[in-house]
């Protein structure tokens, strides 16, 4: 058992960096598709992100020693189908008109191998079904690609690190793993009744495709400030770093093409379906999209700063400044931790304005 689980653990603790990596595109997908994300959805496919990295865990851990890889003598592949019924017959303790067999034999190799690569791929079938809305055919085949991953992995000695595969590349393991995502798939109606109702889901993404949710606004965020910072590094590459250049860019991205461009929208907000106006829903003026993006900006600008030398402080200072950038610190963190206090109490509250948009007098909106 223990083999099996800490593959798992290992799992755990790479989800939560994997999942931000991917959860990103995928919410913005859903964004520009739906015009909104619910959450039950988002639920769904975190524990589909989580499901692939256990699989994917179980399938390469342990790893072993390169040097004791290159001193293995064992068959690199089995082209033989069912071997694990040959196995079995050969193997087992189990007899048919003696139940007091049965339990033993549950506990045998022969048994358990073969289960473990159905079970595998059950969860895959039934996420390709519910959440993808594949048709058997198309189950088959993906359930097949999955697998035969699975095993190019193994035989590749892991894509080459390896000077030889360190597991064995068997055609059983194609055809269990294939079975089980079609046991997943015929499964599936009955894992259904557990979850929600696709009319109730639908109401659900009608209602919520007309808010702007903090969920929705921190995606949009993360979005520009990643394709802004991409954006900046190439600026800087041909004319050089300092304030001057990160803030003409930052004036273009945020400022000049929202006015010039995209009509009161960024980059971001353009494809998640957000939108700048007045708070008495009227185009957002050159003026007010200043004074909200400029105060947007130096908020921005302050947390960046708190990161950066939080960073230095930890003893890459001189003694003589390091008194200064503790009070740089502190009073940074201050006001980060007013900011956080500001966003959750409007999230509680309800209060759609952050205090820049607040004094600038402007809101967002959903445009689709």
């Amino acid at each position: 058992m223990g083999v099996y689980l800490e593959p798992i653990k290992m799992a755990m603790i790479a989800f939560p960096i994997m999942a931000f990596m991917i959860s990103l595109p995928i919410f913005l997908y859903q964004y520009y598709k739906h015009v909104t994300f619910l959450r039950w959805y988002g639920l769904v496919i975190y524990s589909f992100m989580l499901y692939l990295i256990v699989a994917y865990f179980l399938v390469i851990l342990p790893l072993p020693d390169r040097e004791e890889v290159a001193k293995f003598t064992t068959a690199r592949y089995s082209l033989q189908p069912f071997q694990f019924v040959r196995a079995f017959i050969e193997e087992t303790s189990l007899i048919i008109n003696q139940p007091a067999t049965y339990l033993s034999a549950l506990k045998e190799s022969v048994v358990i191998q073969p289960v473990f690569n159905i079970f595998l791929t059950i969860p895959f079938g039934i996420y390709m079904r519910y959440l993808f809305k594949k048709d058997l055919k198309t189950t088959f085949l993906l359930s097949f690609g999955f697998s035969l991953f699975f095993e190019l992995t193994q035989l590749s000695g892991l894509y080459g690190y390896y000077p030889r595969s360190y597991r064995l590349f068997d055609v059983d393991d194609l055809f269990l793993n294939t079975l089980g995502g079609l046991i997943g798939y015929g499964m599936t109606p009955l894992v259904e009744k557990l979850f929600p109702r696709e009319e109730a889901l639908k109401r659900r993404q009608e209602k919520s495709a007309k808010q702007v949710s903090y969920i929705k606004r921190g995606v949009t965020y993360l979005t520009d400030w990643l394709v802004f910072t991409w954006l900046l590094g190439i600026v800087e590459g041909f004319l050089g770093n300092g304030y001057l250049i990160s803030v003409l860019s930052f004036f273009i991205y945020y400022f000049v093409v929202p006015v010039t461009i995209f009509d009161g929208q960024t980059l971001a907000q353009k494809v998640t379906g957000l939108k700048m106006i007045t708070e008495t829903g009227e185009k957002i003026s050159k003026k007010a999209l200043f004074i909200r993006q400029l105060l947007f900006g130096i908020n921005c600008f302050i947390i960046n700063v708190l990161l950066s030398n939080a960073l230095i402080a930890t003893g890459t200072v001189p003694d003589e400044q390091l008194d200064v950038v503790l009070y740089m610190v502190f009073i940074l963190t201050f006001y980060t931790l007013v900011f956080v206090l500001h966003v959750l109490y409007n999230i509680i509250t309800k209060d759609k304005q952050l205090f820049y948009e607040d004094i600038s007098k402007t809101i967002l909106i959903s445009t689709k």
